[in-house]
């Protein structure tokens, strides 16, 4: 399947495989779940909006 989208426009389309408006959902935060019984023990979690930043060392970064 072939997804084609066009972030130019406002709002955001998807032109292929049918044109349609591209819709967004953000929810900041974590979202955890904690559930017990007697035979298990149950954890769902869920991060969003998580910004991961990469450090390079001197010699990968082409800083002297």
């Amino acid at each position: 399947m072939f997804l084609q989208v066009d972030f130019g426009c406002s709002p955001p389309m998807i032109l292929k495989p049918s044109k349609t408006e591209l819709r967004r959902r953000y929810e900041d935060g974590i979202w955890a779940l904690y559930r017990s019984a007697p035979h298990q023990l149950q954890l769902h979690a869920k991060v969003h909006r998580l910004q991961v930043l990469v450090l390079l060392g001197p010699s990968l970064s082409g800083i002297a």
